[in-house]
């Protein structure tokens, strides 16, 4: 696929040109993971931490799981809003998608199927805790619908250079969420787990909310038609599915990892401390998210292929190395104190884990840059099943720790699987996208050739 209308330009002549474009969906990412470790240090503060932690997280990770259907939301739509009409087609299915993923939460948090998923594939057996998950994946189950109109919305915004705005609504939800969480968790008495779930969907709809304000308000339109041919709602979920999967596959790696954790000794404070160090993960890695994005527009041309993949690596670098350098610094348990007032099992636990957050950085941009490539040629189907693999070792990996009496740090173990997943994504996609990467288009790396606006081949 070549740039969409909007795309600053197909061919970047610097890293400069890059840097504009992905700053704003960089910061975009930043925020949008603040909101977990911001929810994680108002439930560790939580009366009820010691249930309210580990319930929160399953069901945050179950739900994850669930909407893999409509997480993809923001690449494909802005690999195929080119005009209004290709909108509303994107938003339909988008839509579609998000009712899915909301009846599949829903029908996990009944207390038969519910009991089922967190007492037996997750391994909890203290009920404070199965019925907390449960109360809080029915309140999760709300943002599904919220996340597919995010995605259309997001698409739309790219369209018209509109990554600022991203970056508003996002901070809105940042704030919706801390207020909640605090407000219910501390002052209504509700308990921790759904005052959690509670704020993230209630983000979730403010986000949403703020993106179609802020597109109406700024007076930014799309072209009524392109000279594209028209969409059908068939062919965006032709082209989402392999997507899908591939997110899905990549959040499976949680719940299973979860469950490997809940079959060890001191399962509750291995639960809480991986769920933790986890958000920490994403929120370090957030920036390096956006180099998808900036793939699908800027890697049509072999000029730009290397201009993004070299301002990547240089990215995650400098991420991985910061990271590395405060842990070092501040020192794994005080890092961990401060941040989320930690102590006993969880925080003797999480501290000796804490350097795999540094080491996801190193591979996580190069990950986003070649799952780009693959998604930006119309090449989803590849993207997905290169992701689909690791799955498979993080269940065997797991099951075989676990079952032959693993009896280390199990925060480790969990961390060691996660980062390892990331790693073997990142050769998947990068061998996946080889062939891209080595071929050219002269007339396209010209200077004076326009950009073409046409969607990814196949589509």
């Amino acid at each position: 696929m070549n740039a969409p209308p909007s795309a600053p330009g197909a061919t970047p002549t610097s890293w400069r040109e890059v840097l504009r474009f992905w700053a704003p969906v960089a910061v975009y990412g930043q925020i949008l993971t603040l909101s977990q470790p911001a929810v994680s240090a108002v439930l560790t503060r939580a009366p009820d931490a010691d249930a309210a932690v580990p319930a929160y997280f399953l069901a945050l990770h179950f739900s994850v799981l669930a909407n893999s259907l409509v997480l993809p939301g923001l690449n494909v739509a802005t690999a195929l809003v080119r005009d209004r009409a290709a909108f509303f087609v994107v938003r339909r299915a988008l839509f579609l998608l998000g009712l899915a993923s909301f009846a599949l939460c829903a029908a996990c948090a009944a207390p038969g199927l519910g009991d089922l998923v967190f007492a037996g594939a997750m391994g909890q057996s203290d009920p404070r805790i199965v019925e907390g998950a449960r109360r809080a994946l029915l309140v999760l189950a709300f943002g599904a619908p919220a996340i597919a109109w995010r995605g259309a919305l997001q698409g739309a915004t790219l369209a018209q250079r509109g990554g600022g705005r991203l970056v508003t609504a996002t901070l809105g939800r940042l704030v919706m969420v801390v207020a909640v969480a605090g407000g219910l968790a501390s002052f209504a008495g509700v308990d921790g787990a759904t005052a959690g779930a509670a704020a993230v969907t209630l983000g979730l709809w403010t986000e949403a909310g703020a993106l179609a304000w802020r597109l109406r308000a700024d007076g930014g339109r799309l072209p009524e038609k392109s000279s594209e041919p028209p969409l059908a709602t068939s062919t965006v979920l032709r082209f989402a599915a392999p997507l899908v999967l591939g997110h899905l596959a990549w959040t499976l790696q949680r719940p299973l990892i979860n469950a490997a954790l809940g079959r060890l000794p001191d399962k509750e404070a291995t639960v809480a401390a991986f769920g933790l160090l986890h958000g920490l993960t994403l929120f370090i890695s957030a920036p390096l998210w956006a180099f998808q994005t900036t793939s699908i527009v800027f890697g049509a041309t072999a000029r730009g292929r290397r201009v993004t993949a070299r301002f990547a690596a240089a990215v995650s670098a400098g991420v991985a190395g910061a990271a590395w350098l405060l842990f070092l610094v501040a020192g794994p348990a005080r890092f961990l104190d401060a941040l989320y007032d930690l102590d006993g099992p969880t925080l003797a636990l999480a501290a000796p884990a804490l350097l795999f957050v540094a080491v996801d950085p190193l591979v996580h941009g190069l990950r986003s840059f070649s799952s780009g490539l693959l998604i930006g040629a119309g090449r989803t189907r590849a993207a997905g099943i290169a992701v689909s693999f690791k799955v498979g070792v993080t269940a065997l990996v797991g099951a075989l720790a676990t079952g032959s009496g693993y009896a280390g740090n199990g925060v480790r173990l969990g961390m060691g699987l996660y980062v390892a997943g990331t790693m073997l994504d990142c050769a998947a996609l990068g061998l996946a996208s080889r062939r891209l990467r080595r071929s050219a288009d002269p007339a396209l790396d010209a200077p004076t050739a326009p950009p073409e606006n046409r969607r990814p081949p196949g589509v």
